[in-house]
């Protein structure tokens, strides 16, 4: 029967060949409280990804566009910031033409940059 709230301490081994079923949900469901190392699939954003250093970021490829080869060369970034943004203290960004929706912000912490193309 499965069970549900569930806590593990020390090493846990999945041992099976199928995949693993990672939670997924909208950006609005992310939860209230989150603590380091917490991973989940985003599908408001389509992309995976984890919470450290106060914020939520992709995992694994999140903006990288291949083309003829195996090259990661392009960074692809979606057009509008549709949702309050905030750059962490000692991290950078950049972007190209931003659309910045009605009611949206995007802060820039201090130590950090925000480069616009």
């Amino acid at each position: 029967m499965p069970q549900a709230g569930g806590t593990f301490t020390g090493k846990i081994i999945h041992n099976y060949t199928s995949s693993l079923n990672i939670t997924s949900g909208t950006t609005d469901q992310r939860d209230g409280s989150p603590a380091v190392g917490m991973f989940r699939h985003n599908s408001t954003l389509n992309q995976f990804e984890g919470y450290n250093n106060g914020a939520w970021g992709a995992i694994g490829g999140g903006a990288g566009a291949t083309g003829g080869g195996t090259d990661e060369v392009f960074f692809l970034s979606d057009t509008n910031v549709t949702a309050d943004f905030t750059i962490p203290s000692g991290k950078n960004a950049h972007t190209v033409s931003p659309i910045i929706d009605s009611g949206k912000t995007v802060v820039v912490s201090a130590g950090s940059l925000l480069v616009i193309l």
